[in-house]
């Protein structure tokens, strides 16, 4: 019987899925990764406190991130660009993520040769993706509107990464980040991740 093919497209499927949202996550990270001297948080620690991150809050050094400038304008303004720059291209990763998975479902979806309920279950994965896109789009929004000068969230897998343009956070700015995340994910704190990115 064809069973042995089905199952094989389904495993297909799944892993081009499981990998393209992978991708997306690893993006995000693979410019600039948390921690590192070039992301600007040098000595940083972060420490988990029960369910919420919290960042000390200690002066940050930005030698080795940013380039010596003439004046302390100048440092101000290339801080800018270089963060700018960060949240705008892990943004387009992002998207760049989601319409090449987009693209792999459409295809399974539009091919001949795929069973129905092959289709049916693609089909079911891309408006979950959909609806994920949405709430990322949201969720900056939301957290642009109380203050926040910019940030990216990335949904994968019930889990969501948020990373917030902000040297530290405060304990009371990640719970209002984790309300917002929750209150359009519904996902439990411990499946948010908050990142803040200088």
């Amino acid at each position: 019987m064809k069973k042995g093919a089905i199952f094989g497209k389904k495993q297909f499927v799944m892993a081009i899925l499981v990998m393209a949202l992978g991708v997306a996550v690893y993006l995000n990270f693979a410019l600039i990764p948390p921690g590192s001297e070039a992301s600007g948080m040098g000595e940083t620690a972060e420490k988990n406190l029960g369910e919420t991150i919290y960042v000390n809050g200690s002066a940050q050094s930005e030698t080795g991130s940013i380039p010596a400038a003439s004046s302390k304008a100048a440092a101000s303004s290339n801080a800018q660009a270089a963060g700018g720059d960060y949240f705008a291209q892990a943004r387009s990763n992002r998207e760049k993520a989601h319409n090449d998975a987009l693209a792999t479902l459409k295809e399974v979806i539009n091919n001949v040769k795929t069973e129905a309920a092959t289709k049916e279950k693609v089909s079911a994965t891309a408006s979950l993706l959909a609806k994920n896109i949405e709430k990322e789009i949201a969720i900056e929004t939301l957290l642009k509107g109380k203050g926040y000068s910019d940030a990216v969230a990335v949904l994968a897998d019930d889990n969501a990464t948020i990373i917030i343009k902000a040297a530290n956070l405060l304990d009371s700015q990640t719970l209002q980040i984790q309300d917002i995340v929750v209150s359009q994910t519904k996902l439990s704190l411990d499946k948010i991740t908050i990142v803040p990115k200088k």
